[in-house]
């Protein structure tokens, strides 16, 4: 009983640490991709995003998608594509910050009332317009 147990503790551990191996992986690839932009003031991000919406509203989404992403948000841009400069590494497609995201959508779609199938959340500036969206009205 006891050889059994260390056994799946060993194996505990070596999963373990496999997972935060990957995880670290896509965290460096996607910081990688942003290290060589220069910060931009939430100014300028906001002239690049086009659309009407509070400054405060905006440095929260950005806030989400830095710690969902692991990048500094003054180094994000209205642009950025979540299958181009947000995309993980190859072979952590299936665990990886992308998964949150996508959870993140479908909760936010849902809260508004918004099929998920009819969205096209490809950029930053998608995922904010959808956060800008007004919630489902609900009988109370």
């Amino acid at each position: 009983m006891t050889v059994i147990l260390i056994i799946g503790l060993v194996l505990a551990i070596f999963i373990g640490i496999g997972i935060w191996m990957v995880d670290k992986s896509e965290k460096d690839a996607i910081r990688k991709r942003f290290a060589v932009r220069d910060p931009i003031s939430i100014d300028e991000f906001l002239d690049m995003l086009d659309l009407d919406v509070g400054r405060d509203f905006v440095i929260n989404a950005l806030k989400d998608l830095s710690g969902i992403f692991y990048v500094q948000k003054e180094l994000i841009l209205p642009t950025d594509r979540f299958d181009i400069e947000f995309a993980p590494p190859k072979g952590s497609e299936l665990d990886s910050a992308i998964s949150t995201l996508q959870f993140e959508v479908a909760y936010e779609a849902n809260k508004r009332g918004i099929d998920i199938k009819s969205l096209n959340i490809k950029t930053v500036r998608d995922y904010i317009a959808l956060k800008t969206m007004p919630y489902r009205q609900t009988d109370n």
